[in-house]
């Protein structure tokens, strides 16, 4: 099913690995990109980044096999949700366990239904990976780009 306009998702898989080795430098870097696109500064950067890294601390958003999902929802001038994938070769030391894939969802305030829904295709994305296509995944940024756009091609 279509999400309408007003709900439409801007993707954003980063092309290269995250040059980070702990979950505060990544989400920073995911937090600094997700502002640029929106037209914001550092300000901006600093707000998605400290709203995220508070929900972090409170409860740590690896999900299992090698996917954590931190969130930053936002109560202004956000026009669509937005996900931020970062990749990690080497893994980024979580809590739980060594995250590889890195998405940094962030969604309007008012709307915590848009939160499920992106999580929800996430996860199943990656419970329906085979440990086969994860490792294949994890060595090629462009076949990450296309499986995770496959996941959201209908919010595009």
């Amino acid at each position: 099913m279509a999400e309408s306009a007003d709900q439409a998702l801007f993707l954003k898989v980063r092309p290269t690995l995250l040059p980070v080795v702990d979950r505060e430098g990544a989400l920073r870097l995911l937090a600094r990109e997700a502002a640029e696109s929106m037209g914001g500064g550092e300000a901006e950067a600093e707000r998605i980044f400290r709203d995220a890294w508070e929900r972090e601390c409170i409860e740590p958003t690896y999900l299992g096999m090698g996917l954590a999902v931190p969130h930053a929802r936002m109560d202004e001038n956000l026009p669509r949700a937005m996900v931020y994938v970062g990749f990690s070769q080497a893994g980024i030391a979580w809590p739980q366990e060594e995250a590889h894939h890195i998405a940094l969802l962030i969604v309007p305030w008012d709307n915590p239904e848009m939160h499920l829904h992106l999580l929800s295709r996430l996860v199943r994305w990656r419970c329906e990976l085979t440990e086969a296509e994860a490792c294949a995944l994890a060595e090629s940024h462009e076949k990450l780009s296309v499986s995770l756009d496959n996941v959201f091609l209908d919010m595009l």
